[in-house]
C-alpha cells in the first residue's frame, strides 16, 4: 500500500471497499478471458454478443427432451452460431433462424470461439 492510498484510507475508510467493488465488476464484464481456460468451460452464456461460436457438447444438467428439442432446432454439435444479444434472453442466429434461450438453457450448452470479432 503506497502512502496516497494511506491517506485516503484515513480519510475514507469505505475506500478500500469501494475498489474492491470496482474491480470485481471488472472481472465480471472480463470473462470472456476467462471461459474456457483453467477448467472454466465456455458456454453459450458466457460468450459475447457479437461473436461466432461452435457448438461443442451439452453440460450433464440439460435434460434429454430439451437436448432433442435444440438438436431439432438445429443446435448440434459442430454447427456454428451468432450471438446477438443476451439480455432479457440470449438470442442466437443458426443458419439464418433466430433462436431465444432461456438463460439457465444457456449455461447448458458448451461452445468454443470461433472468432471474437463481430459478425
Amino acid at each position: 500500500m503506497n502512502r496516497r492510498e494511506k491517506a485516503q484510507e484515513a480519510l475514507d475508510p469505505m475506500f478500500f471497499r469501494r475498489k474492491r467493488h470496482l474491480l470485481r465488476g471488472w472481472r465480471r464484464r472480463h470473462r470472456w478471458s476467462r471461459a474456457g481456460s483453467y477448467g472454466h468451460p465456455l458456454t453459450l452464456a458466457d460468450s459475447p454478443p457479437g461473436c461466432q461460436v461452435r457448438v461443442v457438447g451439452f453440460l450433464d444438467g440439460i435434460s434429454p427432451e430439451q437436448k432433442e428439442r435444440l438438436y431439432a432446432y438445429g443446435l448440434v454439435p459442430g454447427h456454428r452460431l451468432s450471438v446477438l444479444q443476451h439480455a432479457p434472453v440470449t438470442i442466437i442466429n443458426i443458419e439464418h433462424t433466430e433462436l431465444a434461450l432461456e438463460g439457465e438453457l444457456a449455461r447448458l450448452v458448451r461452445v468454443e470461439a470461433e472468432d471474437r470479432t463481430a459478425v
